[in-house]
């Protein structure tokens, strides 16, 4: 493997909510592991690519991180948001842009990972009706 060259690795989503990481080589990919959190998708991936190539991360050329929406997805889908300030706000998924949820909210909206969702709210901690429904 020349570590210099443009590699790809392409994650894959798990029933658990982890993402399994594939280096994609000349013949099968190449299983790179688990990671269990969004943020540490493209660090993880870097250094378990550098590994493998046994150079050292910061030697390491372009690494392509391709994260596909998870099949469990979907358009509008009712979530709850973990805020910044410890509270769980009402809102809808409106799309999945490279691992990240974009999420319409009565107050605001914003990228989130998985973790700060609530996939499975209760319906009576949905009182947003959101945009897409107005």
């Amino acid at each position: 493997m020349n570590p210099s060259s443009n590699l790809v690795v392409r994650v894959e989503h798990l029933p658990d909510r982890t993402y399994r990481l594939w280096l994609q080589t000349s013949g099968d990919p190449l299983d790179l592991g688990t990671v269990d959190r969004t943020r540490d998708l493209y660090p993880m991936t870097k250094t378990r690519v550098a590994a493998h190539a046994g150079v050292p991360a910061g030697e390491l050329g372009a690494v392509e991180l391709v994260v596909p929406a998870p099949p469990w997805f979907r358009m509008y889908q009712p979530v709850l948001v973990h805020d910044e300030d410890g509270t769980w706000a009402p809102g809808y998924v409106m799309d999945f842009v490279q691992g990240s949820f974009l999420v319409d909210t009565e107050h605001t909206g914003g990228f989130y990972a998985q973790e700060d969702l609530d996939f499975d709210p209760p319906a009576e901690a949905m009182t947003y009706r959101g945009r897409h429904r107005e």
